[in-house]
Parts: C-alpha cells; sequence; structure tokens
C-alpha cells in the first residue's frame, strides 16, 4: 500500500510537470511585443505576435513558422524546473553569421520573463539527440514602439 501512494505520487508530479497551463492563464501580454539583444557577437531580434506567432532573426538569418507557447506547470515552476515559456514548432533559415556553413537550423528557446527582460537559450535541435546550445544566456530587452 505504501508504494503504491508513493508510486501514485511520483507519476501525478510527472505529470503536472509535463503538462503546462494554457498560455491564456498567464498574463499573457507581458511577453508580446519586439525584443532585442544588446552588445552581442550574433544580434537577435523577435517579435511576438497576438496570436502566438514570433517572427525575427537571429544573425543575418530568418525565424521561419515559430510559436511561443507556455513550457511548465505550476509544479514545476516552484520546482524550478523548465521554464515558463518556449518558442519551438520553426527553424532558423539562412546564415547566423558570415562563414557559417549551415543554413537551416531547428531550434527552441525557452526563456523567462525576469525585469522586463526575456532571459533564456537558443538551443538547437535534431531528431533523437538532446537540444544543444547555440547562443547561451540570451537576455533580450524590450524594444519601445518610439525606438
Amino acid at each position: 500500500m505504501r508504494n503504491t501512494l508513493f508510486l501514485l505520487t511520483l507519476i501525478s508530479l510527472v505529470l503536472s510537470c509535463s503538462t503546462p497551463l494554457p498560455i491564456s492563464l498567464y498574463c499573457q501580454w507581458s511577453y508580446l511585443g519586439h525584443w532585442k539583444s544588446k552588445n552581442v557577437d550574433i544580434p537577435v531580434d523577435i517579435t511576438i505576435h497576438p496570436d502566438n506567432t514570433v517572427t525575427g532573426s537571429v544573425g543575418d538569418a530568418v525565424l521561419k513558422n515559430c510559436i511561443v507557447k507556455s513550457n511548465r506547470g505550476a509544479i514545476c515552476r516552484k520546482l524550478n524546473m523548465k521554464t515558463d515559456f518556449i518558442i519551438t514548432n520553426g527553424f532558423i533559415e539562412g546564415k547566423t553569421f558570415p562563414d557559417d556553413n549551415l543554413t537551416h537550423r531547428t531550434f527552441t528557446i525557452p526563456f523567462n520573463l525576469e525585469h522586463d527582460q526575456l532571459v533564456g537559450s537558443i538551443m538547437i535541435t535534431a531528431p533523437w539527440t538532446y537540444p544543444k546550445p547555440f547562443l547561451n544566456r540570451l537576455k533580450l530587452q524590450r524594444v519601445k514602439p518610439d525606438q
């Protein structure tokens, strides 16, 4: 009986971490808008639209077919597992820097909002492999409409 209770508790914890809350339960408007990196070798410029689509660029490459969605549930947030949001389902098309040999990358950008900054990493993804960091410690500043 004790083992069964432990197993049920463990399963419910895992399921609650892997089942994010609907994006509408967050302050959705807090991450919307135009975001830019400053003082970095590879500039990042993204715009998150009200329909949760994402456009922008990484270096000279363009983001295509991207969306933003919730990345964790309440229990994972309490345990500090994962990030609140993730940009996914798209790819980077073009060269990110002049000597870049790859012109097509699938990727994700897991991120949190911290003090009006979008903070995360760009992770390169491939089938059957763990995501690899492309740009660590990504910090994007909100671009005010008049800039």
